[in-house]
């Protein structure tokens, strides 16, 4: 638990340098920290939340914006929505 935690925070250190949660991982690849994007995958909210400095609320409100937004890209380009999960 206690090397998941570290990953966390290298995470939010990474996050808050480069701004953009996705190059912040790829780059802690990059740096060695982790060797895949699995062993930050899984958060909850509130490890989200911590990261990138909003609430679990927020993130989980960001959530559903997200979710609602690929079912409408799926419905428009008869795609499966499962198939993003």
């Amino acid at each position: 638990m206690k090397e998941f935690q570290d990953k966390v925070e290298f995470l939010k250190k990474y996050y808050e340098k480069f701004k953009n949660y996705d190059l912040a991982v790829k780059k802690m690849i990059d740096d060695g920290i982790i060797s895949d994007a699995k062993e930050v995958s899984g958060l909850t909210l509130s490890e989200i939340g911590y990261v990138l400095g909003k609430t679990r609320e927020r993130v989980r409100q960001l959530e559903e914006q997200a979710k609602k937004k690929i079912k409408q890209y799926c419905i428009k380009h008869k795609i499966k929505y499962e198939d993003f999960y």
